[in-house]
């Protein structure tokens, strides 16, 4: 199956240096899936050539959990544990930070929606995560 590294082109690269500014405790796994299903719902969302696959996302997020807990009981635990407003904020910003940085780093204004879709033609051309997640097409 699709591993969640694989392919992720410049991706854990940015997001090792955004580990460093996550909350204490939160798990790069969880990060990196949060960063890829934006990424791949921006893209979505803007481009009539490319469709979030949702169930893709669900495989994605299952293998972010076992690679983070090893299992669900585990991750339901952290998730009982509150998390403040001000670092579920941070996380999102980090999200946010990490997916523009992903753009920028290849060359691309993903404010700009013509340079966001082909973003997108990149991503599955590369075979990225989130280019895996959109690939189905439209």
């Amino acid at each position: 199956m699709f591993a969640l590294a694989a392919g992720a082109t410049g991706s854990l690269a940015g997001a090792q240096d955004y580990a460093q500014r996550l909350p204490a405790g939160y798990p790069l796994p969880l990060f990196e899936w949060a960063v890829t299903t934006e990424l791949a719902s921006r893209i979505a969302y803007a481009c009539d050539a490319h469709v979030l696959d949702r169930a893709r996302v669900d495989v994605l997020l299952e293998q972010a959990v076992t690679g983070a807990f090893g299992n669900d009981a585990a991750y339901d635990a952290w998730r009982a544990e509150s998390m403040s407003n001000a670092d579920h904020l941070s996380v999102f910003e980090l999200v946010r930070a990490e997916v523009a940085w992903r753009g920028t780093a290849q060359g691309f204004d993903l404010s700009d929606r013509a340079a966001l879709c082909a973003f997108g033609d990149l991503q599955v051309a590369q075979g990225s995560p989130a280019g895996w997640l959109i690939g189905a097409g439209g």
